[in-house]
């Protein structure tokens, strides 16, 4: 039954319409014929009174709200640490065993009490505590468990947990109340950590490569550490440092020669003077691949000069390119094997003699890079139909400018912005447009730029580079224009290496090595033929290891742009591939490897954040609770049933029942008055 109704209308306003209604009503039964007695009278104005009063109620769109009360038992979740370090097992303590004991206090606690319980199991992820479970692994974040719990409109929630935050997320703020309960040891013990291990996925056999390893101290006593990489067991480098005292890290970096292609699996182990009681994370392990040898780029230039130095210079900075000249005046430098070249710059007209090889090359259809100083000085032997057709094609004119989102090719940091700032400090150079035999390929850069660009494939381009290296390397001093320079030539050689179609799709990754529980930030670039951002595309990932498989859509931030955010929630070396469709028409695809190393953060500090969690519990109005509190039913909220309240709206305008007793009324006034013979 309703505790309490009432209208949105006065009620001495309702008074007075009804008395105002029973006096039209009585002047409408004064007189009558026949005559009616006092009581019959009477009982016809009531009747019209009543409805006509109804009537006027009803004009002035009435509501009627009625509040209902009733108990009801709390709802409260109980959110159980499955993180990494709530495995922990040593000689001084047991954590799944804490655990288990919080959990049979609780509930047995829970169960005297009427209330609705749910329990969670949680770490970087949050799931249901249906199964049985014994596998501790991940990073612990707490404003997803305050998150979660106020999506459900929980009344309060029990937290057993050791309190260490290891994700990068912000406090808890929590509405609604927490009973935290602290598990694990209040003492901090010496602990030696590997912290983070960096390394490049991919190295280049018999070239040398760098690890370097982070080592993190707690509470760690200053002595000597033994650092070692390993290769099947095998020792290849050992070093022996000295680790500051109490909390510090330290970098540790080795350099080795990879001797065999393929896939190689490494290992680092720390062990220290000072005795530790958790070991399990001084070692890691990690896989790496060994390619075969550089990426061979031919340099043909009929004469030494700047282009030709600067060129050479800028693929001399990228680790992963070898130059080779071919420049016929230059003593002991003769042609190299058209088919050892992934690519070939041809700097300037060709000498007579580099034609032929030249002619050999082109024919074996690999990456092409001709690069003019001044396109309008060219021989006929270049101009001639037959060579530009061959090398260019008839391709129509594609324009690109300098403005986000930028194009592949023009984004060289990898940051729109920086390369876009590259861009407009470069100064406008010339164009000449009858190379092409048919009009521009594309222009990169501002309106009058000259980078002309093929798209046709195999990847061929012409670059009209006058003035591009002295705008790098004379007119500015910054570190910005020599780095894009060679950025920008980097990139040609790697785009013209690819041997197949020019890439719609494009997809980049914040970085390759992450740890376990790190933000992982994916970016496709999708283009069309011209090289212009396709809006609109349907970007689907697919994330694969040896025996997990994930599938996951891009969101477009801008035109052309597709990201996501997603936790490295996994360990292992990951396959990354992207497919961009659009209308049921596929655009192209894309694909990368990334590295997930597990996360020591979960035991860094074993000790338990009494404070965090203390204040975490005041902060929301509820209590911080130990084993014993729970063993004892000290501190813990007495959860009684709670009285909720529901208010429920009725618009009279609509309601069936009002209209029937307003019809009712009529009725039974009409009825009398035929009874009564007044009508």
């Amino acid at each position: 039954m309703p505790t309490l109704i009432r209208l949105n209308i006065p009620f001495l306003f309702i008074v007075m319409i009804g008395a105002g209604g029973l006096i039209i009503a009585a002047l409408f039964y004064r007189r009558t014929y026949p005559g009616l007695d006092a009581a019959r009278r009477a009982l016809l104005t009531g009747l019209r009174g009543l409805w006509m009063s109804g009537i006027v109620v009803l004009l002035l769109s009435p509501m009627l709200r009625m509040r209902f009360e009733r108990e009801r038992p709390q709802k409260v979740a109980v959110y159980l640490d499955h993180s990494a370090s709530m495995g922990l097992r040593d000689n001084l303590e047991s954590r799944p065993d804490s655990l288990n004991r919080a959990v049979e206090y609780l509930r047995a606690y829970l169960d005297k009490k009427n209330v609705d319980d749910t329990y969670f199991r949680f770490s970087h992820v949050i799931q249901p505590d249906t199964l049985p479970d014994t596998l501790f692994n991940g990073l612990t974040g707490f404003s997803r468990v305050a998150r979660h719990a106020a999506e459900r409109a929980f009344d309060k929630i029990f937290v057993l947990t050791d309190g260490r935050q290891t994700m990068d997320e912000p406090r808890p703020a929590s509405v609604i109340p927490v009973y935290t309960v602290a598990l694990g040891r209040r003492r901090a013990l010496p602990d030696l950590a590997i912290a983070r291990v960096e390394f490049k996925p991919e190295v280049i056999r018999l070239d040398t490569a760098r690890v370097t390893v982070t080592l993190r101290g707690h509470a760690y006593q200053s002595g000597r550490v033994r650092v070692r990489l390993l290769e099947n067991g095998r020792v290849m480098r050992q070093k022996i440092v000295t680790m500051p005292d109490g909390d510090a890290n330290l970098a540790v970096t080795f350099h080795y020669v990879p001797q065999k292609k393929g896939y190689r699996a490494f290992t680092v182990t720390a062990d220290g003077d000072v005795k530790e009681n958790n070991r399990r994370n001084n070692r890691y392990r990690y896989r790496q691949w060994v390619r075969k040898s550089r990426l061979q780029i031919g340099l043909l230039a009929a004469r030494p000069g700047y282009d030709l130095k600067f060129i050479r210079q800028a693929l001399q900075h990228s680790r992963d390119l070898r130059p080779v000249l071919y420049v016929p005046v230059i003593k002991g430098v003769s042609a190299p094997a058209a088919d050892s070249l992934e690519v070939l710059f041809v700097i300037g007209e060709p000498a007579p003699s580099q034609r032929t090889f030249l002619q050999r090359y082109i024919k074996r259809g690999t990456g092409l890079v001709w690069f003019l100083e001044d396109s309008r000085d060219q021989s006929s032997w270049f101009r001639e139909s037959a060579v530009r057709r061959r090398l260019f094609g008839q391709k129509r004119e594609g324009l690109i400018h300098p403005t986000e989102p930028l194009s592949t090719l023009m984004d060289i940091f990898g940051d729109p912005q920086k390369s876009r700032l590259f861009w407009e400090n470069v100064p406008p150079l010339e164009i000449y447009n009858h190379l092409s035999g048919g009009g521009l390929h594309a222009r990169i850069g501002q309106s009058s730029n000259a980078f002309l660009i093929s798209l046709n494939r195999p990847f061929r381009a012409l670059v009209n580079g006058v003035g591009l290296w002295r705008a790098a390397f004379q007119l500015r001093e910054d570190g910005l224009m020599y780095d894009g320079y060679n950025r920008f030539i980097q990139m040609l050689a790697y785009r013209a290496a690819r041997r197949n179609q020019q890439k719609n799709v494009r997809l980049s990754s914040d970085r390759r090595v992450y740890k376990l529980g790190e933000t992982i930030r994916l970016t496709a670039y999708v283009q069309d033929e011209r090289q212009q951002p396709v809006p609109g595309a349907r970007v689907t990932v697919e994330a694969r290891t040896d025996d997990q498989r994930y599938q996951f859509s891009l969101e477009e931030r801008q035109p052309g742009i597709y990201e996501i955010v997603t936790p490295a929630e996994a360990t292992g070396a990951w396959r990354i591939s992207a497919t961009a469709r659009k209308n049921d028409t596929a655009l192209g695809q894309d694909a990368l490897s990334l590295q997930v190393q597990e996360n020591d953060a979960e035991f860094t500090n074993l000790r338990a954040d009494t404070l965090f969690l203390k204040e975490w519990a005041r902060q929301s109005g509820g209590a911080f609770l130990t084993l014993t509190d729970l063993k004892k039913k000290r501190n813990v909220p007495p959860l009684q049933p709670l009285m909720e309240k529901r208010t429920v709206e009725h618009d009279l305008k609509n309601s069936r029942l009002y209209l029937l007793i307003l019809l009712l009324l009529l009725t039974l006034e009409w009825a009398l008055r035929k009874k009564f013979k007044l009508i």
